[in-house]
């Protein structure tokens, strides 16, 4: 039994040693026990911050998100784990980093636990980029549209357009917004 907890306890050190998410350990005070570089990356902490005691999830949030987490606890309170939800904590330079939480109890009624922590930067930056090129297309297709007369039936068109139509079968509404 020993060494099947042993063998466990070696494959969760693995997970959290991989840093390929952010993993800490926390209480219900707000201090966070352990974390692995993932995490500790991702709010621009260091290892002797963690070592200090001085870190706690409850300062790395900002206020706006505080109702958020309260109702993480709740459901931590009723069922020993929390659904993951998106965030946001401040890093240590005061900038934010978005990220997706989730986390369980160690024991039903305890008070300390594990969160999993992804960094959503990148994803949000992408988002940002595909909604700006989105807008930017819009407002080409307005002004192409608006240069070509964009409600100018085709039979006020020159005949090169109106062959072009005739051609895809298709009729000038069927590209209308």
């Amino acid at each position: 039994m020993y060494r099947d907890v042993g063998e466990r306890e070696e494959k969760i050190r693995r997970l959290v040693d991989a840093n390929i998410i952010g993993i800490f350990v926390w209480d219900v005070e707000g201090r966070i026990l352990e974390a692995n570089d993932a995490f500790l990356h991702m709010v621009g902490y260091d290892r002797g911050d963690l070592a200090s005691g001085r870190m706690r999830w409850t300062d790395l949030t900002p206020a706006e998100w505080r109702e958020r987490d309260e109702r993480a606890r709740a459901e931590l309170s009723s069922t020993g784990t929390v659904q993951s939800y998106e965030k946001e904590y401040f890093r240590k330079d005061g900038g934010r980093v978005p990220v997706l939480i989730g986390g369980a109890l160690f024991e039903q009624s305890g008070s300390e636990g594990v969160a999993f922590v992804l960094d959503l930067t990148e994803r949000n930056r992408a988002e940002g980029a595909l909604r700006r090129a989105n807008t930017s297309s819009a407002k080409s297709s307005k002004r192409y549209q608006a240069s070509f007369g964009q409600r100018t039936p085709p039979a006020n068109r020159p005949n090169s357009v109106s062959a072009c139509w005739d051609y895809s079968g298709m009729q000038f509404e069927d590209f209308l917004p």
